[in-house]
C-alpha cells in the first residue's frame, strides 16, 4: 500500500491516488476512473460475465470459497497482481486441489489462468495473505478519512459488496456443476 502522509494536507490528492490505484488494479487506466463504467454503481450495472472480471471478482471469490467450504473442499484465495504494483490485485481467484476457479468457472491451471489474463499484463499469481484484505477497508488515517478500498485495492463499499455477493451466489447456484460442486439437495 502506498505511504500515506500524516499531515492531512493532501487528503484529496491521496484519495485521487487511491482511485488511480483502484483503476489500475481493476484493469482500467487511471484517467478512466472518473469515466462512467468505473464507479461501484456502474460496475454493478454490468452483466455478470463482465462484472466479475471488471471490479467484482473479489465478491465472486468470497462466495465461491464459501460454496467450496460448505462442500468440504479446502480453498485458498489467490490474486493476479496489477502490472503497476505487485501488491495490488488485478483479479482474485479461489484455489482448490483441482486448480483455480473464478467467473470463468474452472478448474484452470496456473498457466491457463495467466494466459487468460496476459492481455491485461498479468504475469504472476500470489496467495492472499489475509482473507480480510478482500473486503475490509484500509483503516482511516489523516490522508484517508473514509476509505473505500482494501489493502489489495479492492472496492469495499458495503452496498457494492452486498449486491455483488448476492449476484455471485446466484451465478454459483445456477452453475454448481461448472465449478465442480454437486447440486444442492
Amino acid at each position: 500500500m502506498p505511504h500515506v502522509s500524516d499531515s492531512g494536507s493532501n487528503q484529496s490528492e491521496t484519495v485521487r491516488a487511491l482511485d488511480r490505484l483502484f483503476a489500475e488494479a481493476s484493469g482500467s487506466a487511471p484517467e478512466q476512473q472518473a469515466v462512467p463504467g468505473r464507479t461501484p454503481k456502474d460496475i454493478l450495472k454490468l452483466p455478470d460475465e463482465r462484472m466479475f472480471k471488471e471490479g467484482a471478482c473479489h465478491a465472486m471469490a468470497i462466495e465461491l470459497e464459501a460454496a467450496f467450504v460448505e462442500a468440504g473442499i479446502p480453498t485458498e484465495f489467490w490474486y493476479l497482481h496489477s502490472p503497476s504494483n505487485d501488491e495490488l490485485a488485478q483479479h482474485v481467484v479461489v484455489k482448490t486441489a483441482a486448480g483455480y476457479f473464478d467467473a470463468d468457472f474452472g478448474p484452470h491451471s496456473e498457466a491457463a489462468l495467466l494466459a487468460l489474463w496476459s492481455k491485461k499484463g498479468a504475469t504472476v499469481i500470489k496467495p492472499v495473505v489475509n482473507p480480510a484484505w478482500l473486503q475490509t477497508p484500509v483503516l482511516p488515517s489523516p490522508g484517508i478519512p473514509n476509505p473505500s478500498h482494501s489493502w489489495l485495492c479492492l472496492c469495499t463499499v458495503q452496498e457494492f459488496l452486498t449486491e455483488a455477493r448476492a449476484r455471485a451466489r446466484s451465478l454459483i447456484a445456477a452453475n454448481r456443476h461448472r465449478f465442480g460442486l454437486r447440486e444442492s439437495s
